[in-house]
This record gives C-alpha cells, structure tokens and sequence, in this order.
C-alpha cells in the first residue's frame, strides 16, 4: 500500500508541475504576441505620420519643390498598402490585422512602400506621379 500511496502521490506532483509549466509558456506566448501587435501598430503609425508631414510640408512650399523620401518595405514583415482616399490616409497591412486612418492634405497618386516622390506643380502635391 506504500508503494501504490507513493505513484499516487508521485502522478499528482507531476501534473501540478507539467500544469504550472504549460501555464507559464502560455503566458510567455501571449505576451510575445501583444508586443509583436504593438511594433506592428507603432510602425504603421510612424508611417502614417511620416506620409503625413511630407505632403504637409510639399502643400507649404512653392511650386518646382520635388523630394524622395523612403517609407518601410514591411511592417514588422508584413506586406502593406497606402491609400488616399477624401482626404484620409488608410495604412492597412494585406492581411487585414492592422490599419489605421488619419487626415492628410490633398495628393494627386499613390504612395508606395519603398521610394516615393512628391512633386509640387500648379499649386497641387503630385506623389509618384508627374504632373
């Protein structure tokens, strides 16, 4: 009866610690995944902002004014998009999981993940597009 009290004993403090074990890598998985969604975030927004202020900029220059600038070819590897639609940049990643909408000056294009330009001609802001 000794030997059976001791299995007994021996299965039950093995599935508390196997049980404990599975718990912590759960909750060391769930945290690896809200800080993969907040870089995902903190990277659109960036490049939201970042859209945002050179076409801001282009509208306050004169005409003739033209840059290149660079955005990310991933977010946090994910393929992206950029549209411009009434006024509002939407930032989306392909696979649905993030986006987000913010105001921007008017633009005549589309802006591209990689190397853009902006052009200032006849009073409009022209992106990856000439005027």
């Amino acid at each position: 009866m000794n030997r059976a009290q001791s299995s007994v004993e021996f299965m039950i403090i093995t599935g508390f610690v196997l049980f404990f074990f599975v718990a912590f890598l759960a909750s060391i998985a769930l945290s690896s995944s809200d800080r993969l969604y907040e870089r995902q975030m903190l990277t659109i927004q960036q490049v939201a902002r970042s859209v945002q202020e050179e076409t801001a900029f282009a509208h306050a220059t004169v005409d003739g004014y033209s840059r290149t600038f660079e955005l990310p070819l991933q977010i946090v590897n994910l393929d992206y998009e950029l549209d411009v639609v009434d006024g509002r940049l939407y930032v989306h990643t392909l696979d649905g999981s993030q986006a987000l909408s913010v105001l921007i000056t008017n633009v005549t294009g589309t802006f591209l993940p990689g190397t853009n330009v902006l052009r200032r001609s006849n009073g409009l802001v022209y992106v990856n597009d000439n005027p």
